[in-house]
């Protein structure tokens, strides 16, 4: 006989074997003991009917101790009880079972039906809390680790689902490794996440915000601590493409104010708006802008900072198809036929080098405004009209040549004489 459940507080417990009548001598009971409890060494001196005589570092790792392995009922008797000594370790655990079963008797005693009993016992710890160790950090191009801390340290698993915002873009400024929940173990102190921090668009010395919180209802076996948010700033490490002879002309010059420019690290991407170039569905220039982009066009085309860039021109049309009645079969004509034009001109009226220029149409693969919303739903009405006038454009991409490789000298030149 024993209590079904027990609080971890309790100490100890007292466990009884009765038999249906008195043994006329005694009679030894054989015990084993099973379950996910941890259990402890057998020590009669250190677990006595009052509890644990001491408490002594080596027992914390386990869950209960035993002061017999063995049962004695006395001749005259039919009742035998031993403690059971819970540990107290102070650690957050989920419920454990001790299974408690009497062995093979001899003589001429059988064993009941009840052989086995399941005692569980119930932790009476609070949640732990988890923190970020550090409020602010500086990350630059390649991994940083995401840490949070728990304390006292649990039994049991912690999950610690990510959230994030700020001005850095996943995927693009950063991404999570192996996904966006801490993971601290059993009977360890700290768990760790790995984030990759992408440069390839981050000017030198630009910042990108990115703060990272615990998702504060979908914690797993822990309470929220007083640091949940943890404020990093992405700093940018890469030495961009000059394009600031471009920018400056654009600013200076309303007429070209829906011309979008963006630099990364190799590149200046110009983006021409279909809307500027282009009536609806077709890819003839008009006479009056074909003069207005050719005078944007020589004003760049001789700037220290794109001589000898390659040139790129790349096509991009909507995604709503065209109709079967008009010039072109499908946007992807469409798209590479506008590359073709503005190409044609950069290179007849204007002079560019047609060494220098490849020509792509990429149709509506390639958009540069999504035609989704954050929510996942697709867009519509004035949303998906505003993304659709953003992805017919025509780019010039301007990529810095590839350095020529120094050839090193293994020999030294002979002599004269």
């Amino acid at each position: 006989m024993a209590t079904g459940k027990v609080g971890e507080s309790a100490g100890v417990m007292k466990v009884e074997i009765l038999l249906n009548e008195k043994v006329e001598e005694d009679l030894r009971i054989p015990l084993f003991f099973a379950g996910n409890a941890r259990r402890g060494p057998v020590d009669p001196e250190l677990c006595t009917s009052e509890g644990l005589t001491k408490n002594p570092k080596e027992i914390q790792e386990f869950d209960y101790v035993l002061g017999a392995e063995l049962a004695i009922i006395p001749g005259g008797e039919n009742v035998a009880s031993f403690p059971l000594c819970l540990v107290n370790d102070e650690l957050y655990e989920e419920p454990e079972e001790i299974l408690v079963q009497i062995g093979k008797l001899r003589g001429d005693v059988e064993r009941g039906n009840f052989v086995t009993r399941s005692i569980i016992i119930q932790d009476d710890e609070p949640l732990p809390t988890v923190t970020f160790e550090i409020a602010r950090r500086d990350l630059y191009k390649g991994i940083s680790n995401i840490t949070a801390h728990i304390s006292p340290i649990s039994g049991v698993k912690t999950d610690i689902p990510l959230k994030f915002a700020g001005t850095a873009k996943e995927r693009k400024d950063f991404r999570f490794v192996d996904g966006a929940t801490i993971e601290i173990y059993p009977y360890t102190e700290k768990g760790t996440v790995e984030i990759e921090v992408i440069q390839d668009e981050v000017p030198l010395y630009a910042t990108r915000t990115l703060i990272i919180e615990m998702e504060d209802n979908s914690v797993l076996n822990a309470d929220v601590g007083k640091i949940s948010k943890q404020v990093n700033t992405i700093i940018g490490a890469q030495e961009m493409k000059d394009c600031s002879g471009i920018n400056r002309f654009l600013r200076e010059n309303e007429a070209f104010s829906s011309f979008e420019l963006n630099a990364s690290k190799s590149r200046c991407i110009l983006s021409l708006p279909s809307s500027f170039l282009f009536l609806s569905g077709g890819a003839s220039i008009s006479k009056e802008v074909e003069v207005q982009l050719s005078s944007f066009l020589n004003e760049i085309r001789n700037r220290y900072e794109l001589e000898g860039d390659a040139i790129r021109v790349d096509g991009h049309t909507d995604d709503v198809p065209l109709s079967k009645k008009g010039r072109y079969k499908n946007n992807w004509e469409l798209s590479t036929v506008r590359a073709t034009n503005v190409a044609a001109l950069m290179m007849e009226k204007v002079g560019f080098n047609p060494e220098r220029i490849a020509i792509s149409g990429y149709a509506d693969t390639r958009p540069k405004t999504s035609y989704v919303s954050e929510n996942g739903n697709r867009k519509s009405g004035r949303e998906l009209q505003k993304a659709r006038k953003a992805n017919r454009r025509v780019e010039l991409i301007f990529t810095r040549p590839t350095k020529k490789e120094r050839t090193r000298k293994f020999f030294p030149e002979p002599n004269a004489g």
